[in-house]
Parts: C-alpha cells; structure tokens; sequence
C-alpha cells in the first residue's frame, strides 16, 4: 500500500523539466529567493548547459537521498566540501537554483570555487504576492491534519521537514526566514527580500555575479556564462499555475486516502456483513 500511495504522490509532484544528467562539472549557483523566476532560469540554464539543474522540485519529486542530504545540511553535518561536490557532481547536475540551493549558496560557493553566481530578482512588493499566494499557502495546507497523516503513510516526512525548516528557519547570513518575513507583512518581506540580495552582492565577489531578471531574457545571461544565444524562446514558465495545481492534487490526494479509503472499507465490510 506505501508503495502505491509513493508513486500516487510521485506522479501529482512529477517534475516537468527535463534532467538529463552531464558530468563536465557544476558551474551555476543560483542564490535568489524562490519565486523570482527560478523555475524559468532552471530550464534556460538545462538548456545552455545541457544538462541537468537542481531545484525544489528535484527534492519534492526524489527519494531519500535528497531528503537525508539537505537534512544533513540542515543540521550542519556536512563536513567536508567533497560531501557538496559528490551530490551534484557526481549525479550530473550543471547548475542549482531556488531553495534548498540558494538557501546554501555561501556553503556552496566554498565547495565550487569556480562557480558563477546568479542572483535572480523582481519588484519586492510582486515577490511577497507571489510567495504568500503559493508557498505560504501552500506551507499551510501541509499542516493540515490529512497531508501530513498522509505523508507519514508515504514515508515523507523527512520531506515535509526539509520544506518546513528551509521556510522557516533563517539561512546564514540571514536574521529570519523567508515564511517569517511573509507572516509579518508586506514591509517586512521587502526589507528581508532587500537584505537576502544585498548580502550575496557583499558575499560573491564581482567578476563571479550575474543580477539577473528573467524578463532580461537571453543575452545577458549567456553573455555572463560565455555560451552563444539558443535560437529558441526563453523559457517563460508559469511556475504559480504549476505549483497551485500540484498542491490541490496533492491535498486532494491525501483525502482520498486518509478519509476516503476508511469509508470503502467500511463498505465492503458492512456489505458481506448484511449480504
């Protein structure tokens, strides 16, 4: 039964940028928030890099080792930066972006000296909508009582604890978390949204930092990498609709098994009871 609910849940949170893993060496670390278009920078850079990168997602649709690598994280027992080097290197990721990479982008550009750094940005007041209408909403609908029976079912609660604590829980260099700041208010998520991209202008040195607004499309960001421009579109995803809906099959999901199944068997049991 696990065994079904996981793949259930694998298939509502199934990832839609391909991965496509490429072993020349992880070059792009992404330090922005979540929510300033790094769902569409993830597929531009998969494309000017040709190959895989890491994002929420991979550790929302993955398996264990993502979830004990980033708990380890959490609690500071990564010891070594080869520990850094053999989970992206070594699987095939190019590049990272979004939490729980920019979450830990200080640690990582001590594990990947040569790295480029991409900080990702949008109107402040634009980015505390978009986060209290998606991953604050959402973070709430996973307190609810049949998501997280549900999740224990499926054998994810290391995951909800990785969500959890890289939401609330203050990064370093960081006086709050993310979620924190949401909760207390538009002024206080700008002035958090304005800290965060201020300390990785002061953390990364110049010549290794890209600003980057997605709406800049192409040229600057291949510019910065050194790549020729792809003869396509940029990648304009609509990542708000995507995580929206995946969070309403996930909840409707969890209800179908915490109540639904109950009362089915139920059903069956009072059917060759009575007949």
């Amino acid at each position: 039964m696990s065994k079904i609910i996981q793949k259930s849940l694998q298939s509502v949170m199934k990832d839609d940028v391909l991965n496509r893993p490429n072993y020349d060496g992880f070059v792009v670390i992404g330090a922005g928030l979540p929510r300033t278009g790094t769902t569409s920078i993830r597929s531009a850079l998969a494309t000017l890099l040709n190959g895989s990168c890491y994002h929420m997602m991979c550790v929302a649709e993955g398996t264990r080792v993502e979830e004990d690598f980033w708990l380890k994280a959490l609690n500071r027992e990564i010891k070594s930066d080869e520990e850094w080097r053999k989970f992206f290197e070594g699987r095939g990721y190019r590049a990272g972006v979004d939490f729980p990479v920019s979450f830990f982008y200080r640690d990582m550009l001590r594990a990947f000296p040569k790295a480029k750094v991409i900080l990702t940005v949008r109107n402040p007041e634009t980015w505390y909508k978009s986060v209290r209408e998606t991953i604050y909403e959402g973070n709430k609908k996973t307190k609810d009582f049949a998501v997280r029976l549900f999740m224990q079912i499926a054998g994810k609660t290391n995951l909800v604890e990785v969500i959890d604590r890289t939401a609330w829980e203050p990064a370093e260099g960081a006086t709050k978390g993310v979620l924190v700041a949401i909760d207390e208010g538009l002024e206080s998520s700008i002035d958090f949204f304005q800290q965060w991209n201020n300390s990785v202008r002061k953390t990364v040195p110049k010549e290794r930092l890209l600003e980057f607004d997605p709406k800049q499309g192409w040229s600057p960001l291949c510019e910065f990498l050194g790549v020729p421009v792809p003869d396509i579109p940029f990648p304009r995803l609509n990542d708000t609709k995507d995580m929206n809906r995946k969070l309403a099959g996930l909840s409707a999901l969890a209800y179908s098994v915490v109540y639904g199944l109950p009362i089915l068997l139920l059903m069956v049991l009072l059917y060759f009871f009575y007949f």
